[in-house]
């Protein structure tokens, strides 16, 4: 028996616009997935990318 389970989860997307917030694609390798081990790290990684596209809005909500 497969059993689904209904969640109140957004999207990226959908959280983007209720942030108010321009949803950007990031490209990642499978070398990426490797190396983001920490949050630390990875926020290295992906906050120049962010900030190239709406850096008024990330320093608010993406802060570690």
């Amino acid at each position: 028996m497969l059993v689904t389970m209904q969640t109140n989860m957004k999207s990226s997307s959908e959280l983007c616009m209720d942030l108010g917030i321009k949803d950007v694609d990031l490209e990642w390798s499978d070398a990426d997935y490797q190396n983001l081990i920490t949050f630390s790290i990875f926020a290295r990684m992906v906050r120049p990318q962010l900030m190239a596209v709406s850096s008024y809005t990330i320093l608010f909500y993406f802060t570690t």
